[in-house]
């Protein structure tokens, strides 16, 4: 698990917030690890796609790893919020806008 941690990447579909929730799993997985939490944000923000880490510098008002982990971490936790709130619309958006079930079988489809 240590090298799950030292190696960690953003996978080319993942989203900002599933990258961050499966990133914390592994520390807590292993919690005898001693990772610093300045080491882990790093590992974090060094294993994101180019425009989560511009978007994490954006929040942070300036380079992200130049603020205090207590303050990476608010970031962080911030910015996920906002990303999993704006899915969680879109994902109802979606459901609203999709088709009631019918009951003839002739006008169904197999998802």
């Amino acid at each position: 698990l240590r090298n799950e941690i030292i190696n960690f990447l953003q996978k080319p579909n993942e989203t900002f917030n599933e990258a961050w929730e499966r990133f914390k799993d592994l520390p807590r997985q292993c919690p005898h690890h001693s990772f610093s939490e300045l080491h882990q944000l790093d590992t974090f923000y060094n294993a994101l796609n180019p425009n989560d880490q511009d978007a994490l510098d954006s929040t942070a008002g300036g380079n992200f790893l130049d603020k205090i982990p207590r303050e990476c971490l608010s970031v962080i936790e911030s910015k996920s919020k906002v990303r999993y709130s704006r899915s969680h619309v879109t994902d109802l958006r979606v459901s609203m806008n999709a088709p009631l079930p019918s009951s003839s079988r002739s006008h169904s489809f197999d998802l």
